[in-house]
């Protein structure tokens, strides 16, 4: 199979199941040696048991959420093996009115890994965190806080051969918010008794 005719696609359905994988999809599992991963091993399970850390599962739940509200995204991803460094370009878009929604990945390029590029630029270090919103789930880009579909497409989150730690704090407007209804909560009101 050519790697670079290939647009790899599943679905998951409204709880993050895996209900769907095309052709391509099988072809790239079987040609880059996905043991034990094959339609029948996937069907119905949780697709966070294919995604290697809590960081990136967290991501992902926050990206799902927002495109089954109405945002779609397209991000670059690195897609390496003992060999190669491949990157790719992920759409993620909602897939009809159930809650299902649809990834659909191709190949950009190809490297040998012997010739791929330093990743000491794009990888974090190890006591680097994301820093997301415990409220509204925006990420934290240097201050600026903003949803996660813009974040993962601005930031490439996902060209990161391993992804900082995820980390959770409040951004100024969900703070600012919070604030304003602990006041108003805590206005007395005269007793009728």
């Amino acid at each position: 199979m050519k790697d670079n005719n290939c647009c790899i696609a599943y679905r998951i359905n409204e709880r993050d199941e895996i209900v769907a994988v095309n052709d391509d999809w099988c072809r790239y599992a079987s040609d880059h040696g996905w043991e034990g991963i094959s339609p029948g091993n996937v069907m119905h399970r949780p697709i966070y048991n294919y995604i290697p850390d809590s960081t990136t599962s967290r991501i992902y739940q926050y990206l799902f959420k927002r495109v089954r509200g109405g945002s779609s995204v397209r991000y670059k991803f690195n897609c390496e093996s003992d060999s190669h460094r491949r990157e790719m370009e992920m759409t993620v878009m909602a897939y009809g009115n159930g809650g299902e929604v649809e990834m659909k990945a191709r190949m950009l390029s190809k490297q040998a890994k012997r010739l791929a590029r330093s990743n000491s630029a794009s990888n974090p270090d190890a006591d680097e965190f994301i820093r997301a919103c415990g409220w509204c789930c925006r990420i934290d880009m240097e201050g600026y806080w903003m949803e996660v579909e813009e974040a993962v497409a601005k930031w490439g989150v996902f060209e990161f051969s391993r992804l900082p730690k995820l980390t959770h704090g409040i951004c100024k407007d969900c703070f600012t918010d919070m604030i304003k209804d602990a006041d108003s909560s805590l206005i007395l009101t005269p007793s009728t008794s």
